[in-house]
């Protein structure tokens, strides 16, 4: 992972300064980051959102590569926090917003809300006209999944394993780094409600390798009924971001669920597109094949 590269405690220092000369809400809107969720960093009785100020230290460090975008790495304990702490930086575990004070004085900004409640999915009863009968592949049961991965899991370290298995069930490191990577929003309606939000693999736990269960490339943010339509392969998105709508699903549906074929993700992503590809034609399409027969 590029950001175990990050060895300059001068480079984190150099963010540290960048962040407290603009302030945070200007920091992290110039580097795409959210504000942080589980892990800050403390320094002169200060606390920074410590995914953002390590991206940015990258960029110190290796000025032809540039900062790390969010999306290319997760944070938590597992990642940023170790590389922070060897470089001699506390790091700490905090369920409070980020109390960072720019020195210029420019105030403070709450932090969105760090609960670790998972979206459920309630409420996607179709209640106008006949349900679609779409083939749709029922999601197996996470202890099922985790069973059967046994033999993955078995080489991993304790604490990788269970970021691995915490991570079929949209919780850990996972859950934080894909929603941290969009902002702390749903990635295409940009509802920032926590406890609404679903941290959804776009290829499927079971189907991914065991780095691909925790890429925050492979996931979304979403909130819950467009969650059960992306895993239940009644809708999916192109690669520039547009929604593609299975066409078993009748237009009242759609008005019903508060679902609009002009919706897109927020942002198409490059490093989005493998995954996509995946969905399209392992879920999406397969969907509307098994509906014909």
């Amino acid at each position: 992972m590029p950001l175990r590269e990050l060895k300059s405690r001068d480079a984190v220092l150099q963010a540290i300064r960048e962040f407290d000369d603009i302030g945070q809400e200007a920091f992290l809107s110039r580097y795409g980051f959210g504000e942080a969720r589980s892990y800050v960093l403390h320094h002169d009785g200060h606390e920074y959102d410590s995914k953002a100020i390590a991206g940015v230290a990258y960029g110190y460090q290796f000025p032809a590569r540039g900062p790390l975008a969010a999306f290319k790495f997760s944070g938590g304990a597992s990642t940023v926090a170790p590389v922070l702490r060897a470089l001699g930086f506390e790091v700490r575990s905090t369920s409070a917003p980020v109390t960072a004070t720019p020195l210029d004085g420019r105030g403070q900004h709450d932090a969105l809300p760090r609960s670790r409640a998972r979206g459920d999915g309630q409420g996607f009863g179709l209640s106008n006209g006949e349900a679609p009968r779409v083939a749709a592949q029922a999601t197996d049961d996470p202890l099922t999944d985790i069973e059967a991965a046994g033999e993955q899991l078995a080489g991993l370290t304790s604490t990788e394993r269970v970021a691995v298995i915490k991570a079929r069930v949209g919780q850990g490191v996972f859950r934080d780094a894909v929603l941290e990577g969009w902002g702390g929003c749903c990635a295409v309606t940009g509802v920032n409600i926590d406890a609404v939000l679903v941290a959804s693999h776009i290829k499927p736990w079971r189907d991914s390798t065991n780095d691909e269960r925790l890429d925050p490339c492979n996931g979304l943010p979403l909130i819950g009924t467009l969650d059960r339509l992306f895993d239940a392969g009644l809708i999916t998105f192109a690669d520039d971001g547009k929604i593609v709508i299975s066409s078993s699903v009748p237009e009242a549906q759609l008005v019903a669920l508060g679902v609009s074929r002009d919706m897109r993700l927020r942002e198409a992503r490059a490093a989005l597109a493998p995954f996509l590809g995946h969905h399209r034609s392992m879920r999406f399409e397969r969907g509307l094949r098994a509906a014909a027969t």
